[in-house]
């Protein structure tokens, strides 16, 4: 079983020595892949030790990350509980999507 993940040590990896992104509530090591990133290695780094998520998905196809990083670098899963509630997902937050219609 994987390892569970919290929001402080993924904060504690936000450099070019060792750079860890949360996407899809997954945490990922994109160290290797800094160099090699189309977009450069600054975006990612300004995004490094983050839920990057809303910022990777609409300008990177479905199957970029399995294309592009190799299985080791998925790490594990994230512990939703660790996040700031800024960070949750939706799907995580108590609060109703702000399009939500609530009966009154």
């Amino acid at each position: 079983m994987a390892k569970t993940y919290t929001y402080d040590e993924v904060q504690q990896h936000k450099s070019n020595e060792s750079c860890w992104v949360i996407l899809y509530g997954n945490v990922y090591d994109v160290t290797a892949f800094l160099p090699d990133h189309p977009g450069g290695t600054k975006i990612i780094l300004q995004l490094a030790g983050t839920d990057a998520t809303e910022e990777y998905d609409p300008v990177h196809p479905p199957g970029t990350l399995e294309d592009s990083l190799p299985p080791e670098a998925k790490l594990g899963p994230i512990d939703p509980n660790t996040l700031p509630k800024s960070e949750k997902s939706p799907a995580e937050s108590d609060q109703p999507p702000r399009n939500a219609k609530v009966d009154p």
